[in-house]
């Protein structure tokens, strides 16, 4: 970090350390703008309703389309002496094209990249292995969980996956009526039947 020159607010990562590949702090260049523009954006269950807009250099990236759309627009109306309607069309139509360029390329990354290698959505392919594995464990028992799942989505997805099982709400230390338990720190005294990526079933 002694090379670095700019202020650093905060860097998080929120993936298995085994799915990092390779990390590296770089000084904002064109270039590594560009990279981290045209980076994939994996789909997930997070961003199905809402999904982050690029950036360009900190700038919105559909901000600047607008932006870029009225300068055309403008461009054709004065410079070109188009009608007003035509250059206003034309200034839309390049931005669109711009913005459908990118999200292909982002389809087609993800394309190569994940659905042909690793066919699974993201953060759900995280906690299906384990609802894999709980499901022949648990049969026709309740389950309950035990501590926090670290996210919600993988709580939801659980109670998804177990829909068919019977589900108690609430976890209480001397209720002897709940079978298996779902955790991510199981205790010294219970038994472990079921890990996989950081879940436990215990009994």
């Amino acid at each position: 970090m002694e090379e670095w020159h700019g202020n650093i607010d905060y860097i998080i990562a929120k993936v298995p350390n085994n799915y990092v590949i390779s990390s590296q702090l770089v000084t904002s260049t064109l270039q590594a703008e560009f990279d981290v523009f045209m980076e994939q954006e994996i789909y997930s269950p997070k961003i199905v309703n809402f999904a982050i807009p690029q950036r360009i250099y900190n700038f919105n990236f559909t901000i600047l389309l607008f932006f870029l759309a009225c300068i055309l627009a403008l461009a054709f109306f004065f410079i070109l002496k188009k009608s007003l309607l035509v250059a206003a069309f034309i200034g839309v139509l390049v931005s669109i094209l711009l913005l459908d360029v990118r999200n292909m390329a982002n389809h087609w990354g993800v394309y190569q990249d994940v659905e042909m290698t690793y066919p699974y959505v993201e953060p759900i392919s995280q906690v299906q292995e384990f609802v894999d594995k709980a499901r022949p464990f648990i049969q026709d028992n309740n389950w309950a969980f035990q501590g926090g799942m670290g996210d919600v989505y993988f709580k939801l997805y659980i109670i998804y996956g177990l829909a068919d099982k019977t589900f108690k709400a609430t976890v209480r230390k001397k209720n002897k009526s709940i079978i298996y338990k779902v955790t991510r720190k199981p205790n010294q005294q219970q038994r472990v039947l079921v890990e996989a990526n950081g879940f436990y079933l215990v009994q």
